[in-house]
Parts: C-alpha cells; sequence; structure tokens
C-alpha cells in the first residue's frame, strides 16, 4: 500500500515538469498530433538470480514486444501510453538455480526531447530526435524458481502451491527510465530505437524474495516504427520547437531582422555617397593645383618677356618677375626627392644660359608646427637647394642668395602641400 502511494506523487511531478511546454503548444493547429507504433526487442533481468552482476549472456535474453500510443503536445514534450508483453529468465551457475516470469506492463510516460530543448537550432532536428522517457506504470507477472540440479520447483508468485496451476498475477509499481533516438522515415512513418530500464518497488519478479535485498528491475531495448494519424501532413513532433512553441518571438525576431536589413541597405547607400564626395574633393583639389601650376607657369612667361626686354644694368624687382618652377618638400623634411632635384637642375641650367642673372633662393613651410620652427625649416630648405645648386651643378655662390619666410606666404590656405616649397626669384645684376 506505501509503494502505490509513490505513483500519485510521479504523476504530479510529471505535470509539473511539463506544464509550460503544454501551456505554449496548445495554440497551434496544421499539425497531425496522434501516433501509434508497434514495437519490439529483448528484456534483461536484473535480479537477486543471474549469472553476471552488469553484463548479460545470451540465454538471459527473452524477446518481447508491445504497442504505444502517443500524443504530441509540443516538438519538445510527448505523452505516451504503452503495453509490453514479454518473459524474463535467468540462470545462477554458482547456486545451481534459475527462474522464468511471465508479464505485461503497462505505462505513461513523458518523452522529453533533449535535441530540440538543447539545442533548437541544430539543422538534423527536423531529421532526428534524442530524447529522454520518465514515467509510471505497473508491471503484471507470475514468477517461479527452481534447483537447476533436478528442475524442483521451490517458490512460485501467481501460480498455485505447486505450480501446476495459474492464478492471480502479483502486481507492483514499474517506473520506466531511459533514453531514445528515432529518426524521420516519412511524412507518415518514424523509426525509434530505445533502452529502457524497469525500477520496480517489488524483489519477487524472480520468485526468490529475500529480506534486505534490493528491488529487481528489468531492461527493455527495442526497435520501433511509428505511424503519425492524422489528416494534415505535417507532424508535431517535427515541427521548429521556436515556431510552435514561442511564434510571439519569431516573429518580433523576424521583425527585427527585417530592420537591421533596411538599416545596412540605407548605410550602405550612405557609404557610396560619401565615397562620391570624397572623390569630387580628390578632384577638386587636382584642378586647384593644375590651375596654379598654369598661373606659376602664366608668370614665369611674363617674368621671362620682362628680363628679356630689361636694360642691362636695371634691377628687375621682385613683384615684376616670376620664379622658375619651384622646389617641393615632404612634410617636416629638407630633404630634395629626385622629381624636384630635375628643378634644380633646370635653374642651374638657366643659370648658365643667363651669366649676367642671379637667383634668390626663398624658402617656405605651411602652417604645421610651431612658428619659430618653421622659420628654420624653412631657413634649411632654402639652404638645401643653395647647396645643391653650387657643390652639384658648380654655380657661383655670388650669384645666389639665401632668404627663408617661414609660413608667413602661403600660395595656398587648403592645399599644404603647395606651400613646402622653395622658390626661384630672378634678379638682374
Amino acid at each position: 500500500m506505501k509503494k502505490m502511494r509513490f505513483i500519485p506523487g510521479m504523476v504530479l511531478a510529471l505535470v509539473l515538469l511539463v506544464q509550460p511546454l503544454f501551456v505554449q503548444g496548445q495554440g497551434n493547429t496544421g499539425f497531425n498530433r496522434f501516433s501509434l507504433g508497434i514495437h519490439g526487442g529483448v528484456l534483461t533481468p536484473f535480479t537477486d538470480i543471474e549469472q553476471r552482476d552488469y553484463f548479460r549472456v545470451l540465454d538471459e535474453f527473452s524477446f518481447a514486444g508491445g504497442v504505444n500510443a502517443e500524443y504530441h503536445f509540443t516538438p519538445v514534450f510527448t505523452v505516451r501510453g504503452s503495453f509490453l508483453l514479454g518473459q524474463l529468465k535467468a540462470n545462477d551457475e554458482t547456486q545451481n538455480i534459475h527462474f522464468n516470469s511471465e508479464l505485461w506492463e503497462a505505462n505513461v510516460s513523458g518523452m522529453l526531447s533533449f535535441s530540440k530543448l538543447l539545442s533548437p537550432r541544430w539543422k538534423r532536428n527536423d531529421r532526428i530526435d534524442i530524447y529522454g522517457i520518465l514515467g509510471a506504470g505497473v508491471v503484471a507477472y507470475r514468477s517461479k524458481y527452481f534447483d537447476s540440479l533436478n528442475d524442483e520447483l521451490i517458490k512460485s508468485y501467481g501460480y498455485s502451491e505447486d505450480g501446476s496451476e495459474k492464478e492471480k498475477r502479483e502486481l507492483d509499481l514499474a517506473i520506466p527510465l531511459g533514453l531514445g533516438v528515432r529518426f524521420y522515415l516519412s511524412p507518415r512513418i518514424d523509426l525509434a530505437i530505445e533502452s529502457v530500464y524497469r525500477f520496480t518497488q517489488t524483489d519477487k519478479l524472480d520468485a526468490l524474495h529475500r529480506h534486505f535485498s534490493r528491488y529487481d528491475t528489468y531492461n527493455y531495448t527495442n526497435v520501433g516504427l511509428i505511424f503519425k494519424l492524422g489528416k494534415n501532413t505535417r507532424s508535431m513532433k517535427w515541427a521548429s520547437p521556436s515556431v510552435v512553441m514561442y511564434p510571439g518571438d519569431v516573429q518580433r525576431m523576424e521583425f527585427i531582422t527585417e530592420r537591421i536589413t533596411e538599416v545596412d541597405r540605407r548605410v550602405d547607400q550612405i557609404d557610396q555617397r560619401m565615397q562620391q564626395t570624397t572623390y569630387d574633393q580628390d578632384i577638386a583639389q587636382l584642378r586647384q593645383q593644375i590651375q596654379g601650376i598654369d598661373q606659376k607657369q602664366n608668370d614665369l612667361d611674363a617674368r621671362m618677356s620682362s628680363l628679356a626686354d630689361a636694360k642691362p644694368g636695371t634691377y628687375i624687382s621682385e613683384s615684376s618677375v616670376t620664379a622658375l618652377l619651384s622646389v617641393y618638400f615632404r612634410l617636416n623634411s629638407s630633404a630634395i626627392d629626385n622629381y624636384n632635384y630635375e628643378r634644380i637642375a633646370s635653374a642651374a641650367r638657366f643659370l648658365n644660359a643667363n651669366p649676367d642673372v642671379s637667383l634668390e633662393l626663398v624658402g617656405h613651410t605651411d602652417v604645421t608646427g610651431p612658428s619659430a620652427y618653421n622659420v628654420s625649416l624653412s631657413e634649411r630648405r632654402a639652404q638645401a637647394v643653395f647647396d645643391a645648386l653650387v657643390n652639384d651643378f658648380k654655380i657661383a655662390p655670388e650669384r645666389l642668395e639665401v632668404a627663408f619666410r617661414g609660413p608667413n606666404d602661403p600660395l595656398s590656405q587648403q592645399n599644404l602641400s603647395i606651400n613646402r616649397r622653395v622658390d626661384f626669384i630672378i634678379l638682374n645684376n
């Protein structure tokens, strides 16, 4: 009587465990929820009469089979009613005893999908399901155990005293606990492989009842076919857990995804506009540089014309003549690169062709850095051009004058590289 009170407690615990899953799945339609199945496998006893403690031998396996019916509340949780019919047998060679039992079992179990619960986005969830089984039921049995030497009956339950006639079966509680794997074969058929232990509240399955002995247990490992019933083409068992159990969350996620996609599209448009704007700015700066070069070339032509028309001995002021092509420098540098060295060579060629002309070398900087440092840098730049003309092109030092103005005479307010230069100012001796 005491052990039968365990059944309501198990049922209550199972209901409390699955209540959230049950509630979330109730509003979903369009899925088949009922299934019927058949199964067959082997029963293995774990009792007082056994040949080995853990690993069974072949003659301890007995064929069994049965049917079950399932109702799928959600893709994660299923309730199943199951019926099992079979026999148990074992032989203890050390004690020279063996037993035989015939039984049937009926139980109600909950099946919890571990794969869908723990990994709802697994790509194989629509083809493979790994689940656990826990339930409660009754086992009805008749058992005998014998002396193996003379096959004499020692004790029996569910039989007459001499074991010749069957009587009412013994009833006891059975707790199924195990694991299973289910495979999707078609919209109507699944294949299941399960191994489930039955923990009983009796020590009489082998007919050998000992005080302080453990309760008897048996295992049922089987293969089954499940037939999905209903007018719909989809089964709740293989539905997407997130769509069925949390439809509101899925809709919100779809809305958020759409918004993120729209934001990404707009960001791409802004990036394209910014790239176009940067390209337009580069083109405008390049055109400004070209205009500056053209203006300097025009000034050079005008000053050369003025120089040709000047009388000997006349000083040509800085305001009326132009410079040769200027020498440009990198940021914070007074070193002359190869490209600008060609401009110094052009100035040397001009001086050799006009022996009565002198040049003033005027150094400049941009506004980057302290003013005193820029004045010194402009002087070093003018001196670098002076040294190149004197040392490399053998121009007489007295034909050259060095001047420096720091950042005080810029050509451009935007393109600072134009201001890092040395200008050639033509003087008439």
